[in-house]
């Protein structure tokens, strides 16, 4: 990794960032089965107007560019025209959602910055993302510092197959204080919950998942616990995973991609929730 003494501030949420280092690395490892090399450079950048007009999400000025490399197998034209996409994916059936590369870029988005990326078949790939940097007034002055999100010492227990993702909100719980136990399919999830069933205090589902999904999760668990609070995430729309579900039985719903301050909120506000039921 490689990073200048003097890489200017951006202003976006750190687990954000995270997130984004983390999804762009996983693709990268997927894409060398037998091994090979990564090489993540930070450097200050400018944004020149004509690069700004070429880019209609980027603005003129300075910026931060993160470039991470590999030396995998590449991609051909018609696999890099669709990276971005939600739910395209190269894997097997079963392998993953699909959703990496599109949470980061709208991650990178969400910060008004741009991702780009240059590939080819047997040359590896770059991903080059550019935030913009903190103006010279924001660094200096005071500002307000927000409260920290509430934690907790309850028993989560998560069920998220996207390895970065459950790696990260486990990481996340953890450090706000909860115990947190990790499955990476609905049918691990099952298989916690009976084996926790009074220790766990609130379920934290993806709702699409494979081999067993969020709901049919949710459904043995209030089954076998009637009101157990109960967390869905997801990455699709709302109309594309049945939100009237979710509206019927009122069941919280957290958006990815989430940061840390949303997630650990959302947790709490799920916990609290049924407290006072």
């Amino acid at each position: 990794m490689s990073t200048p003494s003097e890489i200017r501030p951006v202003l976006a949420n750190e687990s954000h960032v995270e997130q984004i280092l983390m999804n762009l690395a996983m693709n990268s490892q997927d894409a060398m089965p037998a091994g090979g090399t990564i090489t993540i450079s930070v450097e200050n950048t400018c944004v020149s107007e004509a690069l700004a007009k070429e880019n209609p999400e980027l603005k003129p000025g300075e910026h931060v560019l993160v470039k991470l490399a590999d030396s995998g197998c590449g991609m051909d034209a018609e696999t890099l025209s669709h990276i971005f996409e939600p739910f395209f994916t190269t894997k097997e059936p079963g392998k993953g959602t699909g959703l990496g590369l599109s949470t980061v870029y709208g991650i990178v988005s969400q910060h008004n910055g741009l991702i780009d990326c240059h590939s080819a078949l047997g040359k590896g790939t770059t991903f080059f993302v550019y935030l913009p940097a903190t103006p010279a007034s924001a660094e200096d002055g005071p500002g307000a510092t927000a409260p920290p999100p509430p934690g907790g010492t309850e028993t989560v227990l998560l069920a998220e197959d996207d390895p970065a993702v459950r790696a990260f909100t486990t990481r996340t719980l953890q450090e706000a204080g909860y115990a947190v136990l990790a499955a990476a399919d609905g049918r691990e999830a099952l298989d916690l919950f009976h084996r926790n069933r009074e220790r766990v205090a609130v379920l934290l589902l993806d709702i699409v998942m494979p081999n067993v999904g969020g709901k049919a999760v949710a459904d043995a668990a209030l089954k076998a616990r009637p009101g157990i609070p109960i967390l869905f995430t997801t990455g699709y729309s709302q109309e594309a995973i049945h939100s009237g579900f979710l509206i019927d039985k009122g069941f919280p719903m957290l958006q990815k991609p989430f940061g840390r301050d949303d997630l650990l909120r959302a947790v709490r506000a799920a916990l609290d929730r049924a407290s006072r039921s």
